[in-house]
């Protein structure tokens, strides 16, 4: 893999990104590459609080807010990370733990399929025009069921479900919109089986991406 080659993962909750981005980074390292990790939404600033206590209904319900506002904290939290994530690049390789293409297709959910595309088109337009958020190389999508996916995130004893998370008809509208962005050149699909593990994903996921990043 080339230096500044940006990796997104996406996926339902509890598809297993944030472990598959996590195994990418150690095996990248061993291999002698430099390699800086994100995680969207970044709950540690003031914007990524936001968007948790929204998750969480402190503002309202998440899904009763326009689809255009909604994902405007989302955008804005990707937008101050910008500026981080280009010098990353310019060192080397970004994985990121969610990303843009998280956005078009929960927000895309909540939109309908009426009005998804022109969302789709502004989510882009904002981010990557006018915020300078860079595009991804490669967008690693986990393709789990929405149940098996819930049922993994259950197994976590301090985990409480937010508002995305305990809609299971919501996980599947998302799924839906993420098998029509999964048709774009730059994606990945890896279909993740209840029976493997991680560690077995894992290779499916390198061996991909070996074709896919130069």
């Amino acid at each position: 893999m080339k230096s500044g080659t940006l990796i997104a993962f996406e996926g339902l909750d509890g598809s297993g990104k944030a472990t598959q981005a996590m195994l990418l980074k150690r095996r990248l390292q061993k291999a002698g590459k430099t390699v800086t990790l994100f995680s969207f939404p970044q709950y540690g600033t003031l914007v990524g609080k936001f968007i948790r206590d929204t998750l969480y209904g402190m503002h309202g319900d998440l899904h009763a807010i326009p689809p255009y506002h909604g994902t405007i904290p989302y955008s804005l939290d990707r937008g101050i990370a910008a500026p981080k994530i280009r010098t990353a690049l310019a060192r080397g390789i970004v994985i990121a733990d969610r990303y843009t293409t998280a956005s078009l297709a929960y927000a895309g959910a909540i939109a309908g399929p009426k009005e998804a595309s022109r969302l789709t088109r502004f989510i882009e337009q904002l981010e990557y025009r006018e915020l300078k958020v860079p595009r991804p190389d490669a967008v690693v999508y986990l393709v789990a069921d929405a149940k098996t996916a819930r049922s993994r995130m259950r197994r976590e004893p301090a985990k409480k479900l937010d508002r995305n998370e305990r809609d299971i008809a919501f996980q599947k509208r998302v799924a839906a919109h993420y098998a029509k962005l999964a048709k774009r050149k730059e994606w990945l699909t890896i279909a993740c089986s209840a029976d493997e593990t991680p560690r077995e994903i894992h290779e499916r996921v390198w061996q991909a991406l070996q074709k896919k990043v130069r």
